[in-house]
């Protein structure tokens, strides 16, 4: 049960945005924010799983993920309303409400609410380092095993961070983050929903901010 949820921190935390296929969608709510998120991981993140966390003798088609207890895990940190269903050891989806405050996402300035009821979801160094800070320190820890500029404050080009993950974890599983890309579906109040992709390294790599909004751009508040 303990290395199942030692994997799910891993890969839900570590390779959230660095999956192969993500989308991220989020919606305004009574709560506040409902959000879902689909995870799809490649053949190189399956391997390089199986050898950090190898199956039992027998086992091998065990899967990586306890659904229980990552609802449990996540609703500590303050998210709501969590459900969560995982297909053996490929794809994991994630969908709770995350309330004005006292959660990870809000405090941290990742999810914006403006004053019309629409949700705003913004990326850069300063509130991705805020979400880190949040974080419980296991949760925390397995951040770290990205080396993510974003993360970490130090400064380098998208192909040096690609290069320094190929150097640690192979170029198998380097490809397939340089590949990766997440698609997010902001929804707004008006029923229309923007929808925008951003390849997985600019995410982890960040600079400046980077905005997905419930609402088009030049429309008034």
């Amino acid at each position: 049960m303990m290395k199942q949820i030692t994997v799910f921190l891993f890969l839900a935390v570590s390779l959230f945005f660095t999956s192969c296929k993500s989308s991220v969608s989020v919606k305004p709510s009574a709560v506040g924010a409902d959000f879902d998120v689909s995870i799809s991981f490649g053949s190189a993140f399956c391997g390089l799983f199986s050898a950090v966390f190898p199956s039992e003798e027998g086992d091998e088609t065990r899967s990586f993920f306890d659904d229980a207890q990552i609802a449990q895990v996540l609703t500590a940190t303050g998210i709501q309303n969590v459900r969560v269903k995982s297909n053996g050891q490929t794809s994991l989806q994630i969908s709770g409400s995350a309330a004005a405050s006292g959660n990870p996402l809000v405090d941290s300035g990742i999810i914006v609410f403006s004053p019309d009821g629409n949700v705003s979801l913004v990326f850069s160094l300063q509130n991705l380092q805020a979400l880190y800070g949040l974080l419980p320190f296991e949760l925390a820890s397995y951040i770290d095993m990205l080396m993510a500029p974003a993360f970490t404050g130090e400064e380098m080009t998208d192909g040096e961070y690609i290069d320094s993950v190929a150097t640690v974890y192979g170029k198998n599983v380097a490809d397939e983050l340089n590949d990766g890309e997440v698609k997010f579906n902001i929804h707004g109040t008006d029923a229309r929903t923007n929808s925008s992709s951003l390849s997985a390294v600019k995410l982890l790599n960040v600079t400046g901010t980077v905005r997905f909004c419930g609402k088009r751009a030049g429309e008034n508040d």
